[in-house]
């Protein structure tokens, strides 16, 4: 028997580490302070390189928003460089009245002080005129090793 990273095990490590980023970024405060909340509207998902067994990898995750959703991309990168997998999640902070404008969530994030310092925000306008943020956290790549039970 092989052991490898499953797509079970991929999705569950990119799970632990979109909280990890939130956490990081002040999001999991704000959402409580304002009883909002999460929900995922998509994703998409590509595995292009196995993982091994006690293999080691890094995650690494951006976030992107428009004026509706959050687009949270995440990444895991074997140790010569090559992606094994990629993952494109469209997302949504949601309250009792429906979706939260991502503005609304970032000005949450600016005025409660949780925003960290190494977090980037750039406000730009795209071809279209639409507003483009991205959020980006320099410090998101995390060292992992596959530990797989046989």
């Amino acid at each position: 028997m092989l052991l490898e990273l499953n797509n079970g095990l991929a999705l569950t490590l990119y799970d632990l580490e979109r909280i990890a980023m939130a956490q990081r970024v002040g999001l999991v405060t704000v959402l409580r302070l304002k009883r909002w909340g999460l929900t995922m509207a998509g994703s998409h998902v590509r595995f292009r390189q196995r993982i091994r067994g006690f293999e080691q990898f890094e995650v690494r995750s951006r976030a992107m928003c428009d004026d509706k959703f959050v687009y949270i991309e995440q990444s895991m990168w074997k140790q010569d460089g090559t992606c094994a997998s990629h993952v494109l999640y469209r997302a949504a902070v949601t309250d009792r009245n429906g979706i939260v404008a991502p503005p609304l969530v970032l000005a949450a994030l600016e005025q409660d002080g949780s925003l960290p310092r190494h977090v980037r925000l750039d406000r730009s306008v795209d071809q279209r005129g639409r507003h483009q943020t991205l959020a980006a956290n320099a410090g998101s790549g995390r060292r992992l090793k596959a530990f797989l039970a046989p």
